[in-house]
């Protein structure tokens, strides 16, 4: 086995696969990445059982092979080298020999590998319940929502992003208990039945990383697991099972307390005052009233804080608490200047979204206040 590749393009596909094989296993081959040669290029692939991932290099192959090698020591002697191309040789003993192709570089390695022989098999792409969506939008669409995902393994089902087709729609929704993120859009693809599947975080982390602004993605779903293909990259996991609870349950269908804001000036406020907050406890107080927001913050060891800011408003006065965390991740993600509070009662679930946003929000429960 020997070849030539670019060094930015090997780099690149390890750093994707670190995310994936297991660092501490009982198998030690699931710590190594499988490089096997192809007509057009090198495959790289990776597996941890659940996730696997596989993506073509573009290289020059002079002699065929295969052969797995720890990932992790891979990816550090690879990010050693500052030139452009790789050589690559496979000698006895199953050692990969990697040095500079160019002569002036006289750095080499000589690393141990595993023959593929005991490597697992990942599964190819399948056609059975196939969809196609631009890898800019399923990017925004997964960053909006996973921030919402849980990640307490006891509420397993919980662990991922909720993809819903109904009514000609593509909906994503997370949710951990606390705070629930929904983002929705067209999905108009003919003879593709209604679905819900629950996609597991770690793969989706994976899948950020590797989708574009350009180009598209294309999904394809089986009874047990999900695939994506882009470009000359794949990946497939296995899906969630269990139950997801009925979101709209916890949606609030109706509010009569509405708050128009700005986004900024809101992040901004709940940042200072946050610096006067215990982070074991992250709770920011609000007094609400006519056109104003007083933010409190207490530290037992250092003090307090107090903030106003002016907003329109003209229904209850209200004193309610939040997770501080919660609301700057939900804020984050609202591309609009303006922003709707949406409540009822100190103790109902808020909705926040953008001005005119209807395909997007986030709903936040509130905190137990700490004088109760």
């Amino acid at each position: 086995m020997e070849f030539v590749c670019s060094k930015g393009e090997i780099q690149k596909s390890l750093s994707h696969a670190e995310g994936i094989v297991s660092a501490k296993t009982t198998l030690s081959i699931l710590s190594n990445v499988l490089l096997e040669t192809k007509n057009n290029g090198l495959e790289l692939s990776a597996t941890d059982l659940e996730v696997g991932f596989r993506t073509l290099i573009p290289a020059e192959i002079s002699t065929p092979g295969a052969i797995t090698i720890q990932a992790k020591k891979l990816s550090d002697i690879i990010k050693s080298f500052n030139t452009g191309n790789l050589n690559f040789a496979l000698g006895e003993q199953n050692r990969m020999a990697i040095s500079a192709e160019d002569p002036k570089v006289k750095a080499n390695f000589k690393i141990m590998g595993i023959p593929k022989d005991d490597y697992p098999s990942i599964p190819a792409f399948t056609e059975e319940k196939t969809f196609t969506l631009s890898q800019g939008l399923l990017k925004v669409m997964i960053r909006k929502t996973i921030l919402s995902a849980s990640t307490d393994e006891a509420r397993y089902f919980l662990n991922g992003i909720y993809f819903e087709k109904k009514d000609g729609r593509l909906n994503l929704v997370a949710t951990d208990g606390k705070r629930l993120s929904f983002i929705s859009v067209n999905l108009e693809e003919s003879g593709l039945e209604d679905f819900n599947v629950i996609i597991p975080s770690k793969v989706l982390h994976e899948l950020i990383k590797i989708l574009k602004e350009e180009g598209t993605c294309r999904i394809s779903l089986t009874d047990s697991k999900v695939f994506f293909q882009m470009d000359e990259s794949e990946l497939v996991s296995n899906l969630l099972e269990g139950q997801f609870p009925d979101y709209h349950q916890v949606v609030p269908s109706e509010s009569t307390n509405i708050i128009t804001l700005e986004n900024i000036a809101f992040s901004e406020a709940i940042k200072r005052v946050s610096h006067m907050v215990d982070p074991k406890i992250a709770q920011i107080r609000m007094d609400i009233s006519e056109n104003k927001i007083t933010l409190y913050g207490y530290h037992p060891d250092f003090g307090e804080a107090k903030d106003e800011m002016e907003v329109d408003y003209k229904g209850d006065e209200l004193q309610i608490a939040f997770n501080y965390n919660y609301l700057l991740a939900a804020l984050k993600e609202i591309d609009r200047k303006d922003i709707l509070f949406k409540m009822t009662t100190n103790k109902s679930p808020v909705i926040l979204k953008g001005v005119d946003e209807e395909d997007y929000f986030s709903v936040v429960m509130p905190m137990k206040l700490t004088e109760d």
